[in-house]
């Protein structure tokens, strides 16, 4: 599997997204939905790799070693040597609610379409988000990744101002499993009229959040046509 993280001290099994580190009040964290993972894929034995792209700096050699010592492939991790930094994301708490400051540019937003990435994601279960996609760079190398799959997992991952409806569309379209969360319905309400929406993907994946909180344990399946 692959995954395609932004890579913040954050990751994606092929995993492919943004690698950052979150500062929250009580410290740094390795982030990233598709990091979060190929680290869970990784600790039920079963083989991630993480796909994303790092500044050439302290935060970056962090990422390689917090997912190193987990254990994770990071084979196909890019380093940017153009002076992007990597990928950060400060994390405020309003009570349970958090909200974030997602810094730009962010190495991530440089991904490359370089043929081992491609070829990492050949025959592959691919989990990717939305939000890796908010520069033209790291859109295409994804694309080029869910496009050499076998199965694609597309997490809708909305956080403003990095909202593209249309994009949310066109790659829910065929996705093997679509991931939502309650934000998700902004889509449907605000772009109703300008996007059309696309036929169910086989599996739906909602996470449910009680009282601001997301629970892991609530995470639902649908299956198209069942139950």
């Amino acid at each position: 599997m692959a995954t395609f993280s932004s890579s913040n001290l954050r990751v994606w099994g092929v995993l492919s997204g943004p690698s950052c580190q979150d500062s929250l009040p009580a410290g740094l964290f390795l982030g990233g939905a598709p990091a979060n993972v190929a680290c869970h894929l990784n600790e039920l034995g079963r083989r991630a790799t993480v796909v994303s792209r790092v500044g050439d700096d302290e935060l970056g050699r962090e990422v390689f070693r917090r997912l190193q010592k987990r254990g994770l492939d990071t084979a196909g991790i890019q380093v940017d040597n153009s002076g992007i930094p990597t990928g950060f994301v400060v994390v405020t708490m309003n009570g349970a609610m958090p909200s974030y400051d997602i810094v730009q540019p962010s190495a991530w937003d440089a991904m490359d379409a370089t043929e081992d990435l491609v070829a990492a994601a050949a025959g592959a279960v691919v989990v990717y988000g939305s939000l890796a996609q908010r520069d033209p760079r790291s859109r295409a190398a994804i694309t080029a990744a869910a496009a050499a799959a076998s199965k694609r997992v597309f997490d809708v991952n909305l956080r403003k101002p990095f909202v593209d409806a249309a994009l949310c569309v066109e790659h829910a379209r065929g996705c093997w499993l679509l991931k939502l969360n309650d934000e998700a319905g902004i889509i449907q309400h605000e772009h109703s009229t300008d996007v059309e929406s696309p036929p169910p993907p086989p599996h739906v994946c909602k996470s449910i959040h009680t009282h601001g909180k997301p629970c892991s344990s609530d995470l639902r399946r649908h299956e198209a046509g069942g139950g």
